[in-house]
């Protein structure tokens, strides 16, 4: 039983310290919210979330972009924001992972 404490900890450990930073710039490719949950929102920002859209070329991509509180609290005015820049955006979505670290932790603590 000690065993499996070990592995789940040690994964629940890998897991935190191995995030990427969520950006814009670096162009990460992503098909739903949940591949955003993976990364780190920049410095300054408190969210990861997945953006939908198409870009100036009229392609469709999906990708992660980090979005300040005030920003997550005014979606409907950094949507029209994204859109100034001249792309089209198809869905914003910010995903939590708090809820997932919540049970996690939970789980730990049962065992």
């Amino acid at each position: 039983m000690k065993f499996y404490k070990i592995i789940l900890f040690s994964s629940l450990i890998l897991s935190i310290y191995s995030s990427s930073i969520c950006s814009l710039q670096d162009q990460i490719i992503a098909s739903s919210a949940k591949d955003c949950q993976k990364y780190e929102p920049e410095e300054g920002a408190s969210y990861c979330c997945f953006l939908k859209g198409t870009g100036e070329n009229g392609k469709s991509v999906g990708t992660c972009t980090s979005l300040t509180k005030e920003e997550y609290k005014d979606m409907d005015g950094t949507i029209s924001s994204y859109e100034e820049e001249g792309a089209s955006v198809d869905k914003l979505d910010c995903k939590s992972i708090y809820l997932e670290l919540s049970i996690l932790t939970f789980i730990l603590l049962l065992l």
